[in-house]
């Protein structure tokens, strides 16, 4: 791996395994507070299909994963996460029986830049701000080919991406490092994503100006970056 890949992908660890240990899922005052903005949309697009089976890459402790379970219990999902982290899908298990959604959520540690997907399996996958987060472009664009192959027809894909990233010091108001494995612009995503589902229908392609404050390292900080939001459904 490069070093500057590296270091990102140090960084990326080290500031979700401090965030996980120090906040609950679904606490006030936490980005894990509430589930992806559309996910009430995803739900509502897969409820009443029997037994559906939804993919969440990069699932963390199940801010999403455990949110579409209790949605969808009805239809009794399968749902399973992956994410990088041990540490973080072992709190997905538990946050899963804390939420009574056990018997519909399963998790493994991997590297998403090395999955492998069969084809035409699930009926959505979900990978909220974790694709920049690949070894380098073509990885990422690899995997989202990936994604697309094990999508059923009818299915769908919910995307989303944090580009054009900036955090600053809230006491200093000076820049700050900030690493990220794959930087994207939106303008060039936002391309690369027309032309690869070209043949499915967009449902959805957004851009929302994130601007917050937030703690960082145990450092107050700003970050702005611009998301990406995309949901698209095969034909």
């Amino acid at each position: 791996m490069d070093r500057e890949v590296q270091k990102a992908r140090t960084e990326t660890i080290k500031y979700h395994e401090q965030y996980y240990g120090a906040n609950e899922l679904f606490e006030q005052g936490s980005w894990l507070y509430q589930p992806d903005y559309e996910l009430d949309k995803v739900a509502e697009l897969l409820k009443g299909r029997q037994n559906p089976i939804i993919l969440d890459i990069g699932c963390g402790v199940g801010r999403n994963a455990i949110a579409l379970a209790r949605q969808l219990r009805g239809d009794n999902p399968r749902i399973h996460g992956i994410d990088l982290l041990e540490t973080a899908i072992e709190k997905l298990i538990d946050n899963a029986t804390k939420y009574s959604v056990a018997e519909f959520i399963s998790g493994e540690a991997r590297d998403m830049d090395d999955l492998s997907l069969e084809e035409g399996l699930y009926d959505c996958i979900l990978s909220i701000s974790v694709l920049e987060h690949s070894r380098s472009y073509a990885i990422m664009i690899n995997t989202i080919q990936k994604i697309m192959r094990a999508t059923k027809n009818g299915g769908f894909n919910r995307l989303t991406f944090s580009t054009d990233r900036t955090v600053t010091s809230v006491k200093t108001g000076l820049p700050l490092e900030s690493l990220v494995e794959t930087p994207l612009r939106i303008d060039s995503i936002e391309r690369e994503l027309q032309s690869l589902y070209r043949d499915w229908s967009i449902e959805i392609l957004d851009r929302i100006e994130y601007d917050e404050n937030l703690e960082r390292f145990g450092e107050q900080v700003n970050w702005k970056s611009s998301d990406l939001s995309f949901l698209a459904q095969k034909y």
